[in-house]
């Protein structure tokens, strides 16, 4: 689903730029390839020889948009030296309304959610997605061991259980905010964090 070899950099990122705001506004049922060239200033041609199918570019943005998140959130934790501050920074960056994730990342994440369910392609991106947040989340777990700052855990089974609570409470949070406020959400991660992994 790679897009043909030789394509231009910059017109490419156009089409995966226009497509990632045009998905996150409409939904990827209500895009077109006809639609994403406009958006890009392109013509339909021009996205067609990237891109042959709305698949394979919906596929490729699903993959920008998750390799963004994974950077920024290594970035994010990264400023930290304690593991549990690594962990909460996260939380605290995925439940802020101000920033780009909440107006266009959850509404990526979810459709491509939406589309895992019943495509063997978007299942494979968001499995794939889900083992890298949990291999960075393990990372920080295990660095917590190590200091001593951490309950001797296993790394692996925490990480996966963080990232589903977290996960399932990025989700109540972002379709419900008035049940849900973001001030709930960071709480009840850091809590369910703290509690599973600080010494007593």
């Amino acid at each position: 689903m790679s897009p043909k070899v030789g394509v231009e950099p910059i017109r490419q990122a156009q089409i995966i730029e226009a497509a990632l705001l045009l998905i996150a506004r409409h939904g990827s049922h209500s895009v077109s390839i006809q639609s994403v060239a406009t958006k890009a200033g392109l013509s339909k041609g021009a996205v067609l020889h990237y891109y042959p199918t709305k698949e394979a570019l919906f596929a490729a943005v699903f993959q920008e948009f998750f390799h963004r998140i994974f950077e920024q959130s290594k970035e994010i934790m990264a400023r930290h030296d304690d593991p549990l501050e690594k962990i909460r920074s996260f939380g605290d960056w995925l439940f802020d309304e101000t920033t780009p994730v909440a107006k266009i990342g959850y509404p990526l994440y979810l459709e491509c959610m939406s589309r895992a369910a019943h495509e063997e392609l978007f299942h494979q991106l968001f499995h794939e997605w889900v083992n890298n947040w949990v291999e960075l989340l393990r990372g920080a777990i295990e660095e917590g061991i190590r200091k001593g700052v951490f309950s001797n855990v296993n790394p692996e089974e925490t990480a996966r259980a963080l990232s589903a609570v977290c996960q399932g409470i990025a989700s109540r949070w972002y379709l419900n905010r008035e049940g849900h406020p973001a001030q709930w959400a960071r709480e009840t991660l850091r809590t369910y964090a703290e509690g599973v992994l600080k010494r007593g």
